[in-house]
């Protein structure tokens, strides 16, 4: 269970979790990888513990589903996009092992396949070179970019298609105090301004430091949208992420609009928390 304990599954299907602190957790459960494919059945269902016990709780595992699709490279991108070696992932709305799901290798024609995917997703390509990002992902024709999709068990999910850019926008810029000297220590959050794009795992949401010039750069994110961007003189680890924080500097933030392709300066004032 993720954020709380482990209990082995008896004979009879039963199992107990002990000392179990309140809580919102994911309950998982994997059966052992069993056939030629090496795949475990698995299940997994959102659990929230109070001060009083739990039970009568039912897990039904399965095998998990089959996704598959094609990655092309969108119209008016001007490289040729080499497959090799890129993979394509079902990624949770939250962070927990990947119970069986495994990363579909991309074909040289464009197509993959990936085997085992459960759950509540997100479709991402993986191992695309720097100069390349995410544009779109639809679903028979329905764009899912930035909408998880639920996928069953043992069911089969085809006609996804990825599409991916060589346009690829870029932030850059410098940041100075109040009193309007530069400085290199600071962290610039960018992030949208529509509060719907910030929950994880958002490709809208992007932070950076400075460089040895006392420059920042910003690359990969998706254009047509309205951002914000704020310097801050320290961040926590996992901090730039947290709808919290961005809530907090939303008015502390500058606003700008980057386009499709867009190379854009900016220039900030650190805010000093």
């Amino acid at each position: 269970m993720i954020g709380g304990g482990n209990g082995r599954v008896r004979q009879d299907g039963s199992f107990t979790l002990s000392n179990v602190a309140p809580g919102s957790y994911t309950l998982m459960a994997t059966v052992p990888p069993f056939g030629t494919d090496g795949l475990p059945e698995t299940a997994s269902m959102p659990l929230t513990v109070g001060n009083e016990d739990v039970s009568g709780l039912h897990l039904a595992t399965g095998r998990g589903a089959t996704l598959s699709g094609q990655i092309v490279a969108a119209e008016g991108s001007s490289g040729r996009l080499a497959t090799e070696g890129l993979t394509v992932m079902a990624q949770p709305l939250r962070f927990q092992p990947m119970m069986g799901s495994r990363p579909g290798r991309v074909n040289p024609d464009g197509s993959f396949k990936m085997v085992g995917a459960n759950g509540r997703v997100v479709i991402r390509p993986m191992q695309l070179p720097s100069t390349w990002m995410l544009k779109s992902v639809t679903l028979n024709g329905t764009d899912i970019s930035d909408t998880p999709i639920d996928i069953r068990p043992e069911s089969d999910v085809n006609d996804i298609q990825i599409l991916v850019t060589d346009r690829v926008p870029e932030i850059s810029g410098n940041v100075t105090t109040a009193k309007g000297e530069p400085t290199r220590d600071y962290t610039v959050v960018v992030f949208p301004e529509e509060a719907a794009k910030w929950a994880y795992p958002s490709r809208h949401v992007r932070s950076g430091r400075a460089d040895q010039d006392g420059r920042f750069k910003i690359r990969g994110l998706p254009g047509d949208e309205q951002y914000l961007a704020v310097a801050v003189d320290y961040l926590e680890e996992g901090e730039g992420g947290d709808p919290q924080f961005l809530e907090q500097m939303r008015d502390r933030a500058t606003s700008f609009k980057l386009g499709d392709g867009e190379v854009k300066t900016l220039d900030l004032k650190l805010v000093v928390r």
